[in-house]
């Protein structure tokens, strides 16, 4: 029997209970302790302990961490929080020291601090001045006892022969109403696996607050929740590894810190090695108490079963009536209900069990970006413009939940008669047609996005050249991948991001007011007026061969929620100014009507006279995160 604030020597520490932590499978005793590491003029450990000094743990910090000054131990260091487990030698605990020996120093696990296998554990320990209200645990029957009964049954010399007084107490006995009742008493034994020789393991205590039974009844993230369950998976593979497997976990006895620490390895077998009897409980595969065999497959139905909690508390029993295709979250749905399958065979390997996990996390960590589209485009209003030679494109590609892509594109043609019209048109037939080349490879393009880009441009200006003579086009192109947009541009068509409130213009203005305005011979108020506004310094199908840095090509740029980008020919920005078109979509949030914005503005051309072709594309960016609260919680 061990008493509270009893107290026994392991290597370098005095462990002093603290509190019975109760008892585990495998009739193992678990007791919270005081640990007070002596100092090198007071450490006469014995070397039979097993104390690896380079791993004693110095990591908890409570707020009730006992006062080294006040402990009777004055000639000790500090304090620390202690988890002592003591069971039979020939038990699990001997089994785990075999597992530890063969896992080495692995990180994962908390290392152990002290060992030592006694015949007796009564010989090792200093009681306490004798206390009526002393707690006592008595590791032959696994209860707590008053000390005053205790006192005769503390592990006598010779147990066959001392077995506890059947005589009841006095002050057991049932009332005078009841003395009809029938008194009975019966002898108790000592269980087999209770005699003989005992292993008592010391480790750190895991930090309640960060235990996984801790972090079990407390919100988290799905990605929190697929990355906690991805690191156990790690743990259990490299159990595998060494050919043992896990059949159960026990949450308070798992740190979910910064890495995940494991602190009781007795739930974990070798592989293959019938066990005597079965086994049952929350996260053991039900086929496991007929036969008691551990394999792979069990590890993967305890993960499933604890992935399952994690989501949705409860059992994680399918026979409980839980319908898997009742589940709302894909690719979740379809994990849980193969990690949970009655059938062995059907279940994950581990291997695949964790790229799953990882693969899922990443999936629900990724922001999924979606994008609302509204254009228009009007000849306007001039007597001298009856053709409409601006042309625009659009293309969008969902790979995946969370892959999507965009393509926009406007062109303003120029020459005489029809030119202009074939000019730009030709252009964003080019640009389509290209990319739709790059998205048809049975592989992701190795090309980086910008050369796409530059080669599409090259592209659409060698077919303008050979289209129409004496004629051209402005091209402005955007491409967004996920949250990169990357844009090219050549002309005097413009590319805008509206963006909190604010407008950017993106492109470059290839055109002689520009460089007018950027070498200050004219301010930016004159070149509204001014007589070559018109007039281009760049345009497709003027050359063959476009010299390097002829076409604009963006730095990425990472896009943000809400975000409206905008690419417009000079009949809109001619009669709008930057103010005017951010008013026009303002709020750039999910109450615009982004179709009725691009309208009315279109609209609002054509009430300033409209005097050229005027074509807008307005393209939104809404990102979302996976927004998920495990079911069981209720957080309202």
């Amino acid at each position: 029997m061990i008493t509270d604030n009893s107290s026994l020597q392991l290597g370098s520490y005095t462990a002093t209970i603290v509190q019975s932590l109760g008892c585990s499978h495998g009739r193992i005793h678990r007791f919270k302790v005081r640990l007070d590491r002596l100092s090198s003029s007071h450490d006469h450990s014995d070397h039979s302990t097993g104390v690896d000094r380079s791993k004693l743990s110095n990591h908890i910090d409570l707020p009730d961490q006992p006062d080294s000054e006040n402990s009777g131990n004055s000639g000790n260091l500090p304090s620390e929080w202690g988890l002592l487990r003591v069971g039979s030698a020939t038990g699990l605990l001997q089994q785990e020291l075999q597992l530890r020996t063969i896992l080495g120093d692995y990180a994962l696990i908390a290392p152990l601090l002290a060992h030592i296998t006694v015949p007796n554990i009564a010989d090792r320990l200093q009681n306490p001045s004798e206390n009526p209200d002393t707690a006592i645990v008595n590791l032959e029957t696994n209860t707590s006892i008053d000390a005053d009964r205790a006192a005769a049954e503390f592990y006598p010399e010779n147990p066959e022969n001392t077995l506890p007084d059947a005589t009841p107490n006095p002050d057991d006995r049932p009332s005078e109403s009841n003395d009809y009742l029938e008194e009975e008493f019966y002898p108790e034994e000592p269980l087999p696996d209770d005699t003989g020789d005992r292993l008592l393991l010391l480790t750190a205590l895991p930090d309640e607050s960060q235990t996984l039974a801790h972090w079990l009844n407390t919100p988290h993230s799905l990605t929190d929740v697929l990355a906690t369950i991805a690191q156990l998976c790690q743990v259990f593979c490299y159990f595998q590894q060494q050919h043992w497997c896990a059949i159960d976990l026990d949450p308070a006895m798992i740190e979910v810190s910064q890495p995940l620490r494991y602190f009781d390895l007795t739930s974990v077998y070798p592989a293959g090695i019938p066990l005597t009897s079965g086994l049952m409980g929350d996260y053991i595969a039900p086929e496991f108490a007929a036969n008691p065999t551990p394999q792979s497959a069990h590890s993967t139905y305890t993960l499933g079963a604890l992935l399952h909690r994690a989501l949705y508390g409860g059992s994680s029993d399918p026979s409980a009536g839980l319908e898997f295709d009742q589940i709302a979250i894909p690719y979740l749905s379809q994990l849980l209900a193969l990690c949970l399958s009655p059938i062995a065979e059907v279940r994950f390997s581990l291997l695949q069990l964790r790229t799953l996990l990882i693969e899922n996390r990443n999936r629900f960590a990724t922001p999924r970006v979606t994008w609302e589209t509204a254009s228009a485009s009007t000849v306007g209003l001039s007597r001298q413009r009856l053709q409409n030679e601006d042309s625009y494109g659009l293309w969008q590609s969902e790979r995946s939940d969370t892959s999507s892509q965009i393509l926009a594109a406007v062109a303003d043609g120029m020459g005489g008669m029809a030119a202009g019209e074939v000019a730009s048109r030709v252009a964003i037939q080019t640009v389509f047609e290209q990319w739709q080349r790059f998205d048809d490879l049975p592989t992701e393009p190795t090309e980086p996005t910008d050369q796409r880009l530059r080669s599409v441009m090259e592209a659409a200006n060698t077919a303008v050249t050979q289209a129409v003579q004496n004629g051209g086009t402005t091209l402005s192109v955007v491409f967004a991948e996920a949250q990169t947009l990357t844009i090219a541009h050549v002309g005097d068509s413009r590319i805008y991001l509206l963006r909190n409130a604010e407008i950017y213009q993106l492109s470059q203005d290839h055109s002689l007011v520009a460089l007018l305005v950027a070498s200050g011979q004219i301010s930016e108020q004159d070149s509204q007026d001014h007589p070559d506004r018109n007039v281009l310094t760049k345009s497709l199908g003027s050359k063959k061969q476009l010299a390097s840095g002829y076409i604009q090509i963006s730095e990425p740029i990472h896009l943000q929620d809400g975000d409206i980008i905008l690419l417009c020919s000079d009949g809109v920005w001619d009669c709008l100014s930057d103010a005017d078109l951010l008013k026009q979509f303002q709020p750039a949030n999910s109450s615009l009507n982004l179709k009725a914005a691009v309208q009315e503005t279109i609209a609002t051309v054509l009430y300033q006279g409209a005097p050229d072709n005027a074509t807008l594309l307005a393209l939104r960016c809404e990102i979302r995160l996976p927004d998920f609260i495990p079911t069981h919680l209720d957080l309202r």
